[in-house]
């Protein structure tokens, strides 16, 4: 395994965040993979950006202040060793995983780093919540299922997005909104860090999980809020879901 960059010290230092990708071959999961990177660094994170080969196009638009981890390996089969040593070693903050193959390959090197990996996307609903304490999604309902396992939610709203049910999560149940990469990383940064920001978070979304099911009888109101407050008991680790 080889790497670019210097080291840093363990003191005082900002959050670490790893993106775990194959490659950097000009698709769509690997431009949002380089897109949040970016975003991440320019907050302040300190970001690596973990590759099985270092290829593609998309690496010439990397940041300067993201350090690329190169795992050498040909295949996600052969860099789960070395992803379990990388993981080892620097044990990122947030480390998370994007494509469907390297998904897997994640999870693997993960449980034998006993570290909680981030899925992007391609994991089953039930899945990216039981990995992610933060979940970030566009304009779907998978923000209430978010909100009832007690899962810190924000809205992605991009241009060209049209943002339908994520309105209800940000005026109603008080969920961030992030129209880029810097706010989204700014979003996730605080609600990981800041226990008061992360408790208004929760009492917000309580009371729009209770009204929300309103509509199915105060009973079922009762029982989803009381689900919601068992889940506020569980300490989080401070992982990410983007489902698409």
């Amino acid at each position: 395994m080889s790497s670019q960059d210097s080291r840093r010290t363990d003191g005082d230092r900002p959050p670490k965040v790893a993106l775990a990708v194959p490659d950097l071959q000009l698709g769509g999961g690997e431009r949002f993979t380089v897109y949040l990177a970016n975003g991440l660094a320019a907050r302040g994170c300190a970001v690596d950006l973990v590759l099985i080969t270092a290829l593609g196009p998309c690496l010439s638009h990397v940041s300067p202040q993201v350090r690329i981890v190169t795992l050498n390996s040909r295949r996600v089969l052969r860099s789960i060793l070395p992803l379990a040593r990388y993981l080892r070693k620097q044990r990122p903050d947030v480390p998370i995983s994007n494509l469907e193959h390297m998904n897997f390959g994640a999870l693997a090197a993960g449980r034998l780093a006993g570290v909680r990996f981030l899925m992007k996307r391609e994991a089953t609903l039930d899945e990216a919540l039981a990995a992610a304490d933060v979940v970030v999604v566009p304009n779907s309902g998978f923000g209430s299922d978010a909100l009832v396992k007690g899962r810190l939610t924000i809205v992605l709203d991009l241009p060209g997005m049209r943002l339908g049910h994520g309105r209800e999560l940000i005026e109603q149940a008080g969920c961030p909104r992030a129209t880029n990469a810097e706010e989204l990383a700014a979003a996730i940064r605080e609600l990981s860090t800041d226990d008061t920001e992360s408790r208004r978070h929760f009492a917000a979304a309580e009371r729009y999980i209770a009204d929300f099911c309103a509509c199915f009888g105060q009973d079922s109101a009762r029982r989803i809020a009381a689900i919601v407050r068992e889940n506020l008991r569980q300490s989080p680790s401070a992982l990410v879901a983007v489902p698409t």
